[in-house]
């Protein structure tokens, strides 16, 4: 999956009402370590970030 396709899925819940949902528009490291299961590093131009729903992105 190419990171446009991955970032127009990562909406999050606001407020209690888990049926509206936001776009995340900036960065949240507490969310980012929340969604990242591991970071694989196979050589400086081949770094797999690993999302715990098993989305993978190479970087």
């Amino acid at each position: 999956m190419d990171r446009a396709g991955f970032v127009s899925r990562l909406y999050v819940p606001t407020d209690f009402d888990t049926s509206k949902k936001a776009l995340v528009e900036r960065f949240e490291p507490s969310l980012w370590c929340a969604l990242l299961d591991f970071v694989t590093v196979y050589s400086k131009e081949d770094v797999r970030f690993t999302f715990n729903d098993g989305t993978e992105i190479r970087a």
